[in-house]
């Protein structure tokens, strides 16, 4: 084998190696972000990098309740009209705070091989029916 074939075959097999590696250590991560309620209240959040399902925590910043729960996502997958695979996920979560709010969250999640890539979107409603948004 020529030693140019055998250069550029290992630079790509390495190329291949790094991504992989960068998208396996990014699993496990917490991605910061906001949920707003209707009235303005911002609950910090945070959201676990998986592949599939993972982690959810938020805090209320005026009354400090905080919010745990585990998500569950789902790719959208192809659609009528798509050539491509769809690179968003549909996500579910109930976050149960530990002074009894409880939260139905409903979201939609950009995955990306790169962390600082992934980013979201959705709603949440309580069981008192108050609106909030949550963006990552």
């Amino acid at each position: 084998m020529h030693i140019s074939v055998l250069t550029k075959s290992l630079a790509i097999y390495l190329s291949a190696l790094i991504l992989v590696a960068c998208a396996t250590t990014s699993v496990g991560k917490m991605l910061p972000g906001s949920i707003y309620r209707e009235d303005g209240v911002l609950l910090k959040m945070e959201i676990e990098v998986s592949r599939g399902h993972g982690k959810m925590t938020a805090v209320d910043t005026v009354s400090g309740e905080e919010f745990k729960g585990t998500y569950s996502a789902m790719r959208a997958g192809h659609s009528p009209g798509m050539s491509k695979f769809e690179p968003w996920a549909n996500a579910v979560c109930t976050l149960l705070g530990n002074k009894g709010t409880v939260l139905a969250c409903q979201m939609e999640i950009q995955s990306s091989v790169y962390v600082a890539n992934i980013h979201g979107k959705g709603i949440a409603v309580d069981r008192d029916g108050k609106k909030y948004q949550i963006q990552f």
